[in-house]
């Protein structure tokens, strides 16, 4: 397990590094490109709500995708994290204008906010963050574990969505790591096993 961590770790820094050198007008081309391709997912054209996170710097700026979403006629729904037992729960808003700072200086609903409940009527797709995934969906996020408590939880449909450099052969899993069921890229859509597209 310290193993894993350790290699984890190394993967973030030089994952950072790559990302923070990628050329901000190809971002813009490679965000359209995937923002494009999951409007043009039937999981996408049926769900009801879209989970989203606050992009930190050199992310997708999935805030265009929330944009889309209420245009699609959706409702948008953030994570507030709680780090005293380190879980996350999902506020809806009705834009992204409307999140505030929160814990890590993240942008994130604000207080009053109501909160996401999924059940067998919720149709909800979750765009899940990571540094980089592999061809199995198995992602490298920010190594506080939020996504893999708050997605094992999940009966709805995962997605990832990345730059294609950023799919790497394999990554280096632990126990508790959870899978995205659909990956994202400028170069089109990848399902993964079963696939929930």
């Amino acid at each position: 397990m310290i193993q894993i961590r350790h290699e984890k770790n190394r993967l973030r820094a030089q994952l950072l590094a790559l990302r923070d050198k990628l050329d901000q007008d190809e971002k813009s081309a490679i965000e359209e490109k995937i923002f494009g391709y999951l409007r043009e997912l039937a999981t996408y054209r049926y769900s009801d709500t879209i989970l989203l996170y606050s992009p930190v710097k050199g992310e997708l700026d999935v805030n265009v995708v929330a944009r889309n979403a209420i245009d699609d006629g959706k409702r948008i729904a953030y994570p507030v994290t709680n780090p005293a037992n380190r879980t996350m729960s999902f506020y809806y808003v009705s834009s992204p204008d409307e999140l505030v700072p929160g814990h890590y200086d993240i942008l994130e609903p604000p207080a009053g906010a109501q909160l996401f409940i999924e059940d067998v009527n919720t149709h909800a797709i979750c765009i899940v963050p990571a540094l980089a995934f592999d061809p199995d969906g198995y992602r490298i996020g920010y190594g506080k574990g939020y996504y893999d408590r708050f997605l094992a939880q999940f009966r709805g449909v995962k997605v990832g969505l990345i730059p294609s450099q950023f799919v790497l052969p394999r990554l280096p899993r632990g126990r508790y790591d959870m899978a995205v069921d659909v990956i994202i890229t400028e170069d089109g859509v990848r399902a993964i096993g079963q696939g929930k597209n």
